[in-house]
């Protein structure tokens, strides 16, 4: 039998709560984050200005990254008397989220600047939206028995601070997020019955517009490529048919991607379709890694890669330049790490019969490949630019949230005790080290010590109230979502 995209008829008044939250959040950053503060986005506007004004495409030019230019306009924070007209590299993205977003640029400007910001804003927190809601039917489709997990993870997707600020600006993030996730959601739901070639042109069209969308959208392909292999490898589809449906479906992704690649052939000429090598032309200037590594060397590049990383992905806001508190990112290390924690003590723990099960699992291959190709990509991209930024994971922070929620759900529920015990340790530790130093940070050492109570407090309310305590690291992050927006983005990025 065809299984259902959607496993439950009833509205699960939980996930509905979980996207109004997003939505809410969502609105506040689009409306109170200073206009122009979010990484790129006065170059995505232009984008949609230039197609909405010439029904054309725009092309790359040398110039489109005045590299002193946009220094100067960011220290100054964007003042309404700095025009962000020279700022163009993005021109030689796909055109898809920029297409879409010309009609609300149509019907708003003739309004203020501030109303045509926050429309465009709105536009992209609605596919946000989307992608929140397909990636949590994704995740029900590979974790059929834990429904709680799913609106963990969701949570934590929900809620996330950065996310929020990506997904309440002008760019195509969210619109690729999205497409990706229903990508997963589909292929998660094909059985070997299901695969004929209605559903490889459905899936061929999604590669499509994923790949029209943004470059990081080859994840998508990838997720399409996996499942298909799996299928193929495992016997739940015959060799032939299913290489026949793979055509089917990447002739469909190519054909409606043609006409793109082609213009840019004839603009960019015939070695670059992508535009790459012209980018590459024109944003001489930016910090690529040969030069950082020749400067600072290898081990404080990597150290600056990690923690830049760490920190980007939970929040630092504006063009990076405004970072949350130290103890905040201290607070998150300790709770990265009893995720890691849980994750081990999960695996450890199940039967070796279930961890070969889900090992060979179907789900499991086409996580592991999402995050796997993203991941590369993410480091590929440091390989040429200093980009360390945690956002440019965010393609697939479906199962990144489902890992941090599944780890969290293990070590409060059973491994509460081990986990306080490694916390008071580390609490012991950092306060031996900043004595020997003489220098005590006594809010350092409080940290694992108030994570330790934490751990207690929701393994308690987990007897009392079971499953509820998995949301708790989305609500952390939805209070912290706010108190970033009101004590970093709105005081330290507003010209």
């Amino acid at each position: 039998m065809t299984r259902s995209l959607s496993r439950s008829r009833s509205p699960d008044v939980i996930l509905l709560a979980l996207l109004m939250l997003h939505l809410m959040l969502g609105i506040l950053f689009a409306t109170r984050t200073p206009l122009w503060q979010v990484p790129d986005e006065p170059a995505h506007f232009n984008v949609i200005r230039h197609i909405a004004e010439t029904g054309r495409l725009p092309v790359l030019e040398m110039g489109d990254y005045p590299a002193d230019y946009l220094e100067e306009i960011k220290s100054q924070r964007f003042p309404p008397t700095m025009s962000i007209e020279p700022i163009a590299y993005e021109a030689h993205q796909p055109p898809l989220y920029y297409v879409l977003a010309t009609p609300v640029y149509l019907l708003l400007r003739n309004a203020s600047l501030h109303v045509l910001v926050h429309g465009l804003r709105v536009l992209t927190l609605l596919f946000s939206l989307g992608a929140l809601y397909a990636g949590y039917r994704a995740l029900r489709l590979a974790l059929p028995d834990h429904l709680w997990l799913a609106r963990g993870a969701t949570a934590i997707a929900a809620a996330l601070p950065m996310r929020l600020t990506m997904s309440s600006g002008i760019n195509n993030d969210a619109l690729a997020e999205l497409l990706i996730n229903v990508m997963a959601w589909m292929v998660l739901a094909t059985t070997a019955a299901d695969w004929r070639p209605r559903r490889a042109l459905a899936l061929g069209g999604l590669l499509g517009l994923a790949l029209l969308t943004k470059m990081q959208s080859y994840v998508a392909l990838a997720i399409l490529f996996t499942a298909l292999a799996y299928d193929i490898i495992t016997g739940r589809l015959a060799l032939r048919r299913g290489l026949g449906l793979g055509a089917l479906a990447f002739s469909v992704a190519g054909i409606m991607v043609a006409p793109w690649l082609l213009r840019n052939v004839v603009t960019y000429g015939l070695t670059d379709p992508l535009a790459l090598g012209r980018h590459d032309l024109v944003v001489h200037g930016q910090l690529t890694t040969a030069e950082w590594l020749a400067h600072v060397g290898p081990w404080v590049a990597l150290a600056a890669f990690l923690r830049t990383t760490f920190q980007s992905f939970w929040g630092q806001f504006g063009w990076m330049a405004a970072p949350m508190d130290g103890r905040i990112y201290a607070a998150l290390a300790w709770f990265t790490g009893l995720c890691a924690l849980g994750l081990i003590l999960r695996w450890r723990r199940a039967p070796r019969t279930q961890r070969r099960l889900f090992l060979l699992s179907r789900p499991l291959a086409i996580m592991a490949v999402w995050m796997l190709v993203t991941t590369m990509g993410y480091l590929w991209w440091n390989v040429r630019f200093v980009q360390h930024q945690g956002r440019y994971l965010f393609p697939a922070l479906t199962p990144l949230s489902l890992a941090l929620a599944a780890g969290w759900r293990t070590v409060y529920r059973r491994g509460w005790a081990l986990g306080a015990v490694a916390l008071g340790v580390g609490a012991v530790a950092l306060a031996t080290i900043s004595g020997v130093r003489g220098d005590v940070n006594v809010t350092a050492t409080a940290i694992p010590v108030l994570g330790a109570c934490g751990l207690w407090v929701a393994h308690w309310a987990d007897a009392r109230w079971p499953k509820v305590s998995t949301l708790l690291p989305g609500l952390g992050l939805a209070a912290l979502s706010l108190l970033a927006l009101w004590t970093v983005i709105v005081p330290f990025l507003s010209p």
